[in-house]
């Protein structure tokens, strides 16, 4: 990080906090953190090889389908940096509320498919398979083993 600043820990403990932080704030700042020591890590390659779609699929995401997916999920052949002529083979999945409505659910899956089409036209990704929009409570441990979350969108997609 270029901003980053250093200075004595005695001046911050000098320093009487003003005000508070409520319980939703506190929650979303532990969860943020905690967060930061969770996330998936892809491969360099990968990251590079979607880059040239990650504007249009944030602003996909930042719709009203976007915001109604819990989880935007991807399984990757490998995790292995692949040179380049050789592709990822990947498969999406999109975690929803159990009680989302159809007609919702149906704009999901929609998103989900143009998501899809997004990805693979990138060089070096090709899309297997049929992208599933599963409800929360239904989708296994052993599904979310295989699968990891591309979080780099999550703000986006947080209701």
């Amino acid at each position: 990080m270029s901003d980053r600043r250093w200075g004595p820990r005695e001046t911050l403990a000098r320093i009487q906090p003003v005000g508070h932080l409520g319980q939703a704030e506190i929650d979303m700042v532990s969860e943020w953190m905690a967060r930061r020591y969770q996330r998936a890590a892809f491969p360099t390659a990968f990251n590079k090889r979607r880059g040239s779609i990650a504007n249009k699929v944030r602003t996909k995401l930042g719709t009203r389908a976007g915001r109604d997916m819990l989880g935007l999920w991807i399984a990757l052949s490998t995790d292995e940096e692949l040179p380049e002529g050789e592709p990822y083979r990947a498969h999406l999945m999109a975690t929803v509320a159990d009680d989302l409505l159809v007609g919702s659910k149906t704009a999901v899956e929609t998103l989900l498919l143009d998501i899809r089409d997004k990805l693979g036209e990138c060089e070096g990704i090709e899309i297997v398979g049929t992208p599933v929009v599963a409800l929360e409570g239904e989708v296994t441990i052993s599904e979310l083993n295989r699968y990891a979350r591309l979080e780099d969108w999550d703000d986006l997609s947080r209701g």
